[in-house]
């Protein structure tokens, strides 16, 4: 089995492992919560996103990844998380 093979098996079961953890315990919580209530949490996490402002930071991302990628995807996730709170 080649490397990439092996990345796309433990992706997937990965997947799967998480599916069955939110079939079994997430969803059964959720579906008992209001629309606010269930989405509350996702949005907290958002709160907390950084990735696409490390674009802006020297060093982080590939020296080829265009300026003008880099800015609008480190502001579009700056305008991801204000539409968070």
């Amino acid at each position: 089995m080649n490397s990439l093979m092996l990345f796309g098996v433990s992706v997937a079961l990965g997947l799967f492992a998480w599916a069955y953890v939110c079939f079994v315990y997430v969803w059964p919580v959720l579906r008992t919560r209001t629309l606010a209530a269930a989405a509350t949490p996702v949005l907290v996490l958002h709160l907390f996103r950084f990735v696409g402002a490390s674009f802006l930071v020297k060093g982080v991302a590939a020296p080829a990844l265009a300026a003008g990628f880099a800015a609008s995807a480190a502001y579009g996730d700056l305008v991801a998380v204000a539409l968070a709170c």
